[in-house]
């Protein structure tokens, strides 16, 4: 711009310079004068158009500059914001964590009160046990004592007839493990023969015997199916809570057993042996099967259930006589021992029949030896002998260990169906109180021994 100025002032100085030189004619003079003042005012337009030009630019830069301010005004507004709801969430976050450790201290105070509970469990196990034991010996004591008097006088009879028994406290035990007049009994008479209606009426009695506040309590006091059942609430509480995966986990296996007696075109004579049976279980899953699919040709000839809970062997014995079979007198033998504590004279089978050794959720306690078992099994049974073995887990394989015990002492051994998948069966779950499609855990194998 200050370049044109220039250019325009120094055509007006040649163009006057040259009106002196030529000072004698006035025309040439005064044209060239005219060119000057024209070249002037040229200039001065063309510097007027470059100012225009760049003031718009100016202008456009402004506003370019207004809107980068209104931009970082609005990136600090926001920024507050930002800082605002940071502190809030820093705020919610800190209050999470300190009701997290509200609840951790909770935790941690409950598992202590559970820990002394246990230990409180234990010492009262230890005094019945105690108690039990004093018993024992009290009565084998007394035995002794009796049968030195008798020895002692044989001759006189009359007083033979005055000494007290002391096996007939025995014979009473006996007698209380028939369950007949109790209000479970009573109603049980009622509902049908089939093991489905045994435990939704386990679950419904459960559900209004016992506060809702107290089930947690009862499936802790289960240990998990590990803990001997000792009362009324806790026979209703374990069916409650393991009868529907107990029913759909054997029903699967009972199938795979009856698929391959089909082979066998007679009369079969059968003989149960219930191992750690608690309420009979495995036996009355066993019972329904028949009953639901109508085998006349097979016969029930004894049920043996091996089970150290009184209380539970009793109700075991109802629900079995609830699905007797009219048309079959089954003689029913109870052992009211610990596995651990069998030995081979407590069993009594017959060489023509099947042997159906029934372990329901039970080969994978560790609270016994497994080949201990399976060699008192071994030297007490004889001919062909089914193994239906279902647990949830196991973890240390004992079931395998179970299953290797016959291969290893050389005795003929067929495995016939083996599975580990997940079931999915509807059953009561006790948390939201309603029958619900769940998983159902579960390893199972049946084989055959023959010995």
């Amino acid at each position: 711009m200050k370049n044109l100025f220039l250019l325009g002032t120094l055509s007006f100085s040649i163009a006057f310079g040259l009106g002196i030189v030529v000072e004698k004619n006035i025309t040439k003079s005064a044209a060239i004068g005219g060119i000057a003042t024209i070249s002037t005012l040229s200039s001065a337009f063309v510097l007027s158009k470059k100012s225009e030009g760049e003031l718009k630019k100016l202008n456009s830069q402004t506003e370019t500059l207004k809107s980068l301010e209104n931009q970082i005004l609005n990136l600090k507004n926001q920024k507050i914001k930002l800082v605002k709801v940071i502190d809030i969430k820093t705020q919610l976050k800190l209050t999470i964590e300190l009701e997290y450790n509200l609840i951790i201290g909770e935790v941690n105070s409950l598992k202590e009160e559970i820990k002394s509970l246990n230990t409180q469990r234990e010492n009262l196990q230890n005094v019945i046990d105690n108690l039990q034991n004093q018993e024992r010996n009290l009565l084998q004591l007394i035995d002794k004592k009796t049968q030195s008097k008798i020895t002692s006088e044989p001759q006189n009879s009359s007083l033979l007839t005055k000494i007290k028994d002391p096996r007939k406290k025995i014979h009473k035990k006996i007698e209380i493990l028939t369950e007949k007049n109790t209000l479970y009994a009573q109603n049980l008479a009622s509902i049908p023969q089939d093991f489905w209606s045994i435990y939704k009426y386990n679950v419904e009695t459960f559900r209004y015997q016992i506060p809702r506040n107290n089930w947690g309590y009862h499936w802790s006091k289960l240990a998990h199916g590990l803990n001997i059942l000792s009362e009324e609430n806790t026979l209703l509480a374990y069916f409650a809570f393991y009868g529907g995966s107990h029913y759909y986990k054997l029903l699967y296996l009972l199938e795979r057993f009856f698929s391959n007696l089909t082979q066998f075109q007679i009369n079969l004579n059968i003989e149960i042996i219930d191992y750690g049976c608690g309420q009979a279980l495995g036996t009355t899953c066993f019972l329904d099967y028949l009953i639901q699919n109508n085998f006349p040709s097979i016969i029930i000839d004894r049920i043996t259930l091996i089970e150290p809970s009184e209380i539970a062997l009793s109700r075991g014995i109802l629900h079995i006589n609830h699905l007797r079979l009219d048309s079959q007198n089954i003689d029913i033998k109870l052992i009211n021992k610990q596995l651990e504590s069998l030995n081979k004279n407590d069993f009594s089978t017959s060489t023509q029949n099947i042997k159906l050794h029934i372990f329901s959720n039970i080969l994978d306690i560790t609270g016994f030896e497994i080949n201990n078992l399976a060699n008192t099994i071994r030297e007490s049974q004889s001919g062909m002998n089914y193994f239906l073995c279902v647990s949830p887990t196991d973890l240390e394989n004992r079931i395998q260990q179970f299953f290797n015990f016959w291969y290893q002492n050389g005795c003929y051994t067929e495995e016939i169906q083996l599975s580990s998948e997940d079931l999915y069966q509807e059953t009561w779950r006790f948390k939201l109180d309603k029958f619900k499609l769940d998983k159902i855990h579960r390893t199972q194998k049946l084989f055959y021994v023959n010995l």
